[in-house]
């Protein structure tokens, strides 16, 4: 913006070859020297810039993160655009410059239900303001929660605490961070007598001192990078698996060892037509836990007296480690479960490998 001014002659009102000082603003030029009349003079003279550039405009909603907000914006495209200028409404007010070309900034520090009025004005090297451009946002706690369990094989809801293959057992359960754009989160878990607190990616927790036969009951709760916290949400009681082992078989067992059974072994209940198997659970719920197999055959299920179902553990092939049969009650109670082969000729094998129960 360089103007180059030649002056040759004055018409004489103050003297010939005068060099004037060229305002800016619409008024008259001063006389500021004299030259001689054979003077032919050059002079150099800066403009003064007033035009304001364009004002920022496509403001994206704001993106809010509990107590911090990301306020976007396109800038002008003015080529002397220097940045923007940030007022801060509400308690407390804050004023602050972002420079070009950075087209958003975050705003941490704020106070959960106070509202705040961001005014972006758009400045160029000369100072020079656009309109500013209002966003008005109130900011909110956001705190991440647990899905919905997707399984509901070994526990009842809120989320599902699934037992490992031997001891110690497992509790498991998953954090839905749809609610808080993937935010680094904490789990904490808690059983008997420990407590261990987990960060992302994890998806689960490791008892360290369960044993079998006996109830834990697991609570959790995430904490956003917000410091934002869901409840604690606890589990049902979920008893680790028994071992086959405890119950008591009326005409003995063989039991042997594999490396894909519950606790490393299974029992063959004699294969004999009314040969039983019996044990004592606590809970509202039982699962038999056995193998299925080309001979394996029909087995009744007694609570007490009381038949309340059969499974047939027939397969075209062995297969460890299958939940073979499921009972829930209307009562949380200590129940005596007895097994009752049927003892068919072709398929005269009940192999037991645990129980399961929740109370």
């Amino acid at each position: 913006n360089n103007l180059t001014l030649s002056f040759v002659q004055n018409d004489g009102d103050v003297g010939l070859g005068d060099i004037w000082s060229v305002p800016t603003n619409g008024s008259a030029a001063a006389a500021v020297t004299t030259a001689t009349p054979a003077d032919e003079l050059a002079v150099a003279i800066v403009s003064v810039d007033t035009i304001a550039p364009g004002a920022v405009t496509s403001t994206a909603p704001a993106l809010l993160n509990g107590t911090s907000a990301t306020v976007s914006y396109v800038l002008p495209t003015d080529a002397d655009l220097s940045g923007v200028q940030v007022e801060r409404q509400g308690t407390p007010a804050r004023s602050f410059y972002v420079p070009a070309p950075l087209t958003s900034f975050v705003d941490a520090g704020l106070t959960v239900g106070n509202t705040y009025t961001y005014a972006i004005t758009a400045v160029d090297r000369s100072g020079n303001a656009s309109g500013a451009v209002s966003r008005s946002l109130t900011a909110l706690s956001i705190a991440p929660t647990f899905s919905s369990p997707t399984s509901g094989t070994t526990t009842r809801a809120p989320f599902p605490v699934v037992f490992g293959r031997g001891n110690p057992a497992s509790a498991l359960f998953s954090v839905d961070y749809s609610t808080n754009s993937g935010a680094f989160a904490h789990w904490v878990t808690a059983k008997p007598g420990a407590t261990r607190t987990f960060g992302a990616p994890s998806s689960g927790a490791f008892t360290t001192t369960s044993v079998p036969g006996r109830t834990y009951r697991f609570r959790a709760q995430a904490t956003d990078a917000f410091g934002n916290k869901t409840p604690v949400v606890t589990t049902a009681g979920a008893t680790v698996p028994t071992d086959q082992t405890r119950a008591t078989y009326s005409t003995g067992a063989t039991t042997s060892a594999a490396p894909d059974r519950w606790l490393g072994t299974a029992s063959l209940l004699k294969p004999v037509a009314g040969a039983t198997a019996r044990v004592s659970l606590p809970g509202y719920r039982v699962q038999i836990i056995g193998e299925r197999c080309p001979t394996c055959g029909v087995v009744d299920v007694y609570a007490g007296s009381t038949r309340i179902g059969a499974y047939d553990s027939v397969a075209s092939r062995r297969l460890a480690r299958q939940v073979l049969f499921t009972y829930t009650f209307t009562t949380n109670a200590t129940r005596t479960i007895t097994l009752r082969n049927r003892g068919t000729s072709r398929r005269p094998n009940v192999i037991l490998d645990g129980f399961a129960t929740w109370n």
